[in-house]
């Protein structure tokens, strides 16, 4: 799945609920001359709006015609359009948005052990209907659903009785128990880097690699503002690089993989910790041992960002997930991996800087993607009647 970065033009559905969501209820006559369309335009528009339940219409007080009060609109602020959840290793988010766009309800849970991704999906969908409905908010009308898992999506993926991987049919039965809307599917760095490339630290650059440091090692790529998943959806699966001189068995299936080498739980392994605060707390006492693998795993993760970089040239290398949050300096320690592999002779200017933005803004992101995605899909569908 691609996402186009550059700033759509909203429609006009968009135009009347940000108006609406702004303003006092709202006429016809109103409407039109603030948004500059005809009231035949304008009424198309309002309908399907009416219809999705994303405006409610209200009798006003002043009489026009033969003394009939005049309809006013609003916008259904509290009624959910869309859904975006997202399941990393390390959390669950969850959200609801409105038609305009708005944060309805926002939900993040910390990550069982072990994670059934199915059942993660379930349990967080329950919990969004759960606090909607304590809030007041309507989601019977959701029209768009926004999915992000930690495991690889792609429309080829093998599905034997034995793979790691829930299948797309699998994710789309769960989510169907309680919404019926377009489904949108997709990686959970994916999506995070979707986020971070419209609201965070990617704002701005035209290329970025977005690389994750979690329980496992994903990335993401925006190549002229285009944020692509190849053409099976695989893009990014920078973890499953093979590290020179590493031979540990991966659970994909291979062995020397850079997640082997750099992802939380083979650091911890190497390090003789328990957990990632123990890891950083090591690190904060300058532990020469524990600094040494450290920089070892992180300068391997800045070869295979190199790698990348000589094929597509980045302005920006987004370091994200649980390992730079606890320990910052993995970045200064990957920016350094990476300039020792790049060609010398040449100035690349690659930024190498820390995501601002957490799994709420992931999942977010995902509710994003399915809104655009499905407008995009029905503007196709009617260009071709």
């Amino acid at each position: 799945m691609d996402y186009d970065l550059h700033a759509a033009v909203p429609s006009l559905e968009d135009q009347i609920t940000s108006y609406l969501g702004e303003n006092p209820p709202s006429s016809r006559s109103q409407l039109c001359e603030a948004l500059e369309v005809s009231r035949t335009t304008l009424g198309r528009a309002i309908k399907k709006l009416i219809d999705a339940h994303a405006v409610i219409s209200l009798k006003g007080d002043e009489r026009t015609g033969a003394g009939r009060p005049s309809t006013l609109f609003t916008s259904a602020r509290l009624c959910a359009y869309s859904v975006g959840i997202v399941i990393s290793r390390a959390s669950f988010a969850g959200v609801l948005l409105s038609r305009g766009g708005n944060v309805l309800i926002a939900q993040s849970v910390p990550a069982s052990r072990p994670i059934n991704y199915l059942e993660a999906l379930d349990a967080m969908g329950a919990m969004l209907l759960e606090r909607a409905q304590t809030r007041g908010i309507i989601t019977d009308y959701v029209s768009t659903i926004g999915i992000g898992l930690p495991v690889p999506m792609g429309s080829n993926i093998s599905h034997s009785p034995h793979s790691p991987y829930p299948s797309r049919e699998s994710v789309i039965e769960i989510i169907s128990r309680r919404w019926n809307g377009n489904i949108l599917i997709d990686t959970t760095a994916r999506l995070s880097a979707l986020s971070e490339a419209l609201w965070g630290a990617g704002q701005g650059y035209p290329s970025i690699l977005y690389v994750r440091l979690s329980n496992g090692i994903g990335a993401s790529l925006v190549i002229s503002y285009r944020l692509s998943g190849g053409d099976f959806g695989f893009t990014g699966e920078l973890g499953h690089m093979r590290v020179p001189n590493v031979h540990t068995p991966c659970t994909c299936g291979k062995d020397g993989c850079l997640e082997t080498l750099a992802s939380i739980p083979s650091l911890c392994a190497q390090c003789d910790v328990s957990s990632l605060s123990e890891l950083a707390t090591k690190v904060k006492n300058q532990d020469s041992r524990t600094l040494s693998i450290l920089e070892h795993a992180m300068g391997a993760v800045g070869a295979c960002c190199a790698n990348a970089a000589l094929l597509i040239n980045p302005r920006a290398i987004i370091v994200a997930g649980e390992l730079p949050e606890a320990i910052p300096q993995v970045s200064d320690m990957i920016a350094h991996g990476l300039e020792s592999e790049l060609i010398p002779a040449m100035k690349w200017h690659i930024d190498v800087v820390r995501a601002e933005l957490g799994p709420l803004a992931a999942a977010q992101a995902a509710a994003y993607a399915s809104q655009t995605t499905a407008s995009s899909i029905k503007k196709e569908s009617e260009g071709t009647r």
